[in-house]
């Protein structure tokens, strides 16, 4: 475990893959947090116009909202990391 605060990088991977990732990082790593991009939107990508729209609200948004609760009852808290 590091002796400060640290992100989790998704890298692209597939969101599944990257939400398992996560709970490791944050339960034997000690991580504080994600840093998430494509894992989360990357399929919306060649769509266009309310399909994109659509992507985003109904599959992306829901993504983001899973990892953020993963790192809420996981993550460790950066104030809780000694320097």
């Amino acid at each position: 475990m590091l002796d400060r605060p640290w992100a989790v990088l998704s890298a692209g991977v597939p969101f599944d893959d990257f939400t398992k990732v996560l709970e490791v990082a944050f339960d034997e790593g000690g991580a504080s947090g994600f840093i998430a991009g494509r894992s989360v939107w990357r399929e919306s990508l060649p769509l266009q116009g309310q399909e994109r729209t659509t992507f985003l609200q109904d599959v992306a948004l829901p993504r983001l909202e899973r990892l953020v609760s993963v790192a809420a009852d996981r993550a460790r808290p950066w104030t809780d990391v000694r320097a």
